[in-house]
């Protein structure tokens, strides 16, 4: 019997300024900037401290390839397809984020991502100090064929189209499962999908009353500068850039992370094996976040200091990458470029911290 099914998904977790390089770049896009009233342009220290939080990572993680995704050629988003016989299953993907100035969800049809690049768009919303994490992925699957045939045609296109969609290596961000019907034959499957997009959303109303803060209260509030040291009773932007857009990497808010984690436990070999081989009590009971107070060495001075990955920050301070937020990273997937390795990297745990860092939980 011939028949015809279609089916949607659509999955959540929870475009530029480029630096050219032949392996993993992250792009900053602030189209979003003018919803939240030009705050980078009036503030363009703010945007070189998220500006170089997005080279820093991009110089720590230049070993990591991406595959590009693209809605054109063989494969591509609009039309991944598997076959046998006359039946074929096809899947159409969609990305959606939200907008970090305005918190509408805006989709991405047909979407086009160049090799070795993640886009984060960054735009100032919102309460809370820091927010950020992964786009979303939909999908939109057809089948035309012989029920005979379904099963076998609905894995060849789960095979071609997460080979392709996870874009060949890091974490998986999200998986979309379920099943198609011709006649009285389902086939089921599970579609999972690799780092693209992310947001980073940065706090512009410090007292909670729904409204937009001034520039004035803002500059008071916030530290912009990443050259100069934070002052006193100030948050580090380049700090809570750098953090959200870890999260945007997939840290607290993949399929890959939480694969890993076990309560507190961290189950990734290489976080383990810079503790000691333990895994234990590293994890914050949220369950996105490195245990608070846990403390690493930065992989640029070598000194002790909170990790990054914290979910809390001390104001009047900058936290920087240390070696188990780069542990973690490797745990998902990634390649790291080589780092140094100064003194000691043994981990340890101090004092609570202040401000709240958050991402969008999906």
């Amino acid at each position: 019997m011939r028949n015809f099914a279609i089916l949607c998904l659509t999955a959540s977790l929870c475009l530029a300024v480029a630096r050219p390089c032949q392996a993993l770049s992250i792009v900053v896009d602030y189209s979003a900037d003018a919803a939240a009233d030009n705050f980078f342009s009036l503030r363009p220290l703010a945007k070189a401290a998220v500006d170089a939080a997005a080279a820093n990572l991009s110089a720590l993680l230049a070993p990591t390839n991406l595959t590009a995704i693209s809605p054109s050629g063989t494969p591509n988003v609009n039309a991944i397809t598997g076959t046998s016989g006359s039946t074929s299953v096809t899947a159409n993907w969609d990305y959606f984020y939200t907008n970090p100035s305005t918190g509408a969800s805006v989709t991405v049809a047909s979407p086009s991502i160049a090799s070795n690049r993640v886009t984060v768009f960054a735009g100032m919303h919102g309460t809370t100090l820091g927010e950020g994490g992964p786009g979303d992925a939909g999908v939109s699957l057809s089948a035309s064929g012989f029920a005979s045939q379904l099963i076998a045609a609905t894995n060849a296109m789960q095979a071609a189209s997460n080979a392709y969609m996870n874009r060949g290596t890091g974490p998986v961000l999200g998986t979309l499962s379920g099943s198609l019907t011709i006649g009285a034959t389902i086939a089921s499957f599970d579609l999972s999908y690799g780092p693209m997009i992310g947001t980073a959303v940065f706090n512009n109303d410090t007292n909670n009353n729904g409204v937009p803060d001034s520039l004035a209260t803002l500059d008071n509030f916030w530290h912009y500068d990443h050259t100069t040291a934070v002052a006193a009773g100030k948050n580090d932007f380049y700090s809570v850039a750098l953090h959200e857009m870890m999260h945007a990497l997939g840290i607290g808010a993949s399929d890959t992370w939480s694969s890993l984690v076990s309560g507190t436990t961290w189950l990734g070999a290489n976080v383990k094996a810079l503790n000691g081989g333990s895994g234990a009590n590293l994890i914050d009971p949220g369950g996105d976040h490195a245990m608070a107070g846990l403390m690493s060495t930065s992989i640029y001075s070598g000194l002790s200091q909170q990790a990054l990955m914290n979910p809390t920050i001390f104001t009047g301070t900058r936290t920087d990458l240390t070696a188990i937020d780069v542990a973690f990273l490797q745990d998902l997937g990634y390649a790291v470029a080589p780092v140094p390795e100064p003194g000691s990297l043994t981990l340890g745990f101090g004092a609570a911290a202040f401000l709240l860092l958050g991402h969008r939980r999906r």
